[in-house]
């Protein structure tokens, strides 16, 4: 990446889009937990109004990014991509080896 022009840009934007994947997933395990606590019609609501609320983030993010620079808005995709990526195939390689 370094190589091409701006590579530092798409560094940037990786690891700001593994950060916001990290927090992400972190907000996914915290409103599963805390869905497990309450009723189902309220455990539905607060899980649909959290992931509205992490879908808005990542966007004003990206839009945010954008602004920035284009490069970084392209690191910050691949960032959210890749630790998606690394969950399936963490899924796959754990499948192979028997494990559960």
């Amino acid at each position: 990446m370094i190589i091409f022009k701006g590579g530092l840009n798409y560094v940037v934007g990786v690891i700001i889009g593994c950060i916001v994947a990290f927090a992400w997933i972190l907000d996914i395990n915290r409103s599963i937990n805390k869905s497990i606590e309450l009723s189902e019609k309220d455990a539905s609501n607060y899980a649909a109004r959290s992931a509205i609320i992490r879908y808005i983030v990542i966007a004003v993010v990206g839009i945010i990014l954008a602004l920035i620079k284009q490069q970084i808005l392209i690191g910050y995709i691949i960032g959210l991509l890749g630790l998606k990526i690394s969950v399936y195939v963490q899924g796959f390689y754990f499948r192979e080896r028997g494990h559960k």
